[in-house]
């Protein structure tokens, strides 16, 4: 074979190879989206216990096609289907139920709403973090609701970090700065029922949200929600304990929100921030974490502070470090507002 033969085959190899890689995203999004097609046209609860006719029928697609698209939906792994009759998988039954503490709505929204925001990254300057529906889905898709495993869950976390839990069980208060749709807040105000709590979230919708989970929980008249800036607290020594979910808030916000933070803390009260990310080394990041990596630093964010970044970024905002605890939810770094008569503001 001629070189220029062997060049050409080698060319050709290398363009297959690359059409192999797309059209392994191209089956991703296509699932994708038939399943918030599926979602969009009410047929979930056809999945879960009807049969092909049903499916045929609510959409007139014909029997044929609604075979195909429920063995696509299959091979998924969404649904199970047994001489026609049509079941969902035990994990999506879960999500599509709303029996957990993550839904199929709120998953579905974000991957919309970021795949929009991935398709600007090369035309929309950075520097802007998701609002209204966008911020919602992704405030539900990342905060938990409130239900027996979330329970559970934060229970091991706050047996890790007696320094933030033991002046909730005695009936102290807390602060919850980015509070989302109330995962963390109302858990909490759920395990310690003796505490009252502040949560402070800047996007309206995603506040009322959690103002109407409250109430659903019967714990609004312990949980006030604020609509606001955090940055822009003006509390004065009023709250035993607080935590920061950092991870939402853009770079040049955070050394103010600290800044406000400390000073709504008594002498002596624990601020607790979790490493939700934890750092990957030097090793080149997988197409996920890239992703990430990409959407975080359109919205002004440093995507996956470690715990040792926590720890001296606290420190350098006025705070003493406390520790580093490992939890169930992964490492926490706690840090407190120093108890000296003559504490500075590191901003002055």
């Amino acid at each position: 074979m001629h070189d220029a033969d062997t060049e050409a085959m080698t060319r050709l190899q290398q363009a297959f190879t690359a059409r192999d890689t797309v059209q392994g995203w191209a089956a991703a999004a296509k699932a994708l989206a038939l399943l918030g097609a599926v979602r969009d046209a009410g047929l979930m609860t056809v999945l879960d216990g009807g049969d092909l006719r049903d499916l045929a029928a609510r959409t007139g697609i014909g029997e044929a096609q609604a075979r195909d698209v429920v063995t696509v939906l299959a091979a998924m792994g969404v649904v199970t289907h047994d001489d026609g009759r049509l079941g969902l998988t035990p994990a999506f039954g879960v999500l599509a139920r709303g029996r957990s503490a993550v839904s199929l709505d709120s998953l579905l929204d974000q991957a919309s709403a970021e795949i929009e925001e991935t398709r600007r990254a090369l035309t929309v300057p950075p520097g802007h973090p998701p609002d209204g529906a966008a911020a919602l889905a992704l405030a539900a898709t990342t905060g938990v609701r409130v239900d027996r495993a979330a329970i559970a869950l934060y229970r091991s976390v706050h047996d890790a970090v007696p320094e933030f839990s033991g002046p909730l069980a005695a009936g102290g208060t807390l602060l919850d700065v980015g509070s989302g749709v109330g995962g963390a807040l109302l858990t909490t105000a759920v395990l310690f029922p003796a505490a009252r709590a502040t949560g402070v979230e800047v996007i309206a919708a995603v506040a009322e949200e959690t103002r109407r989970r409250a109430a659903e929980l019967g714990v609004a008249d312990r949980v006030e929600v604020r609509t606001g800036d955090a940055a822009e607290l003006t509390d004065e020594a009023v709250y035993d304990v607080a935590f920061w979910a950092h991870p939402f808030f853009a770079d040049t916000l955070r050394a103010r929100t600290l800044g406000a933070v400390r000073r709504a803390l008594r002498p002596g009260g624990v601020l607790l921030m979790q490493e939700l990310h934890p750092p990957a080394g030097d090793a080149a990041p997988d197409l996920v974490t890239a992703q990430e990596v990409l959407l975080h630093r359109r919205r002004g964010i440093t995507y996956a502070r470690s715990a040792e970044d926590l720890t001296r970024e606290a420190a350098a905002n006025g705070f003493d470090p406390v520790r580093i605890a490992r939890t169930p939810l992964g490492r926490v770094v706690l840090a407190a507002r120093p108890t000296t008569a003559g504490e500075e503001d590191p901003d002055d």
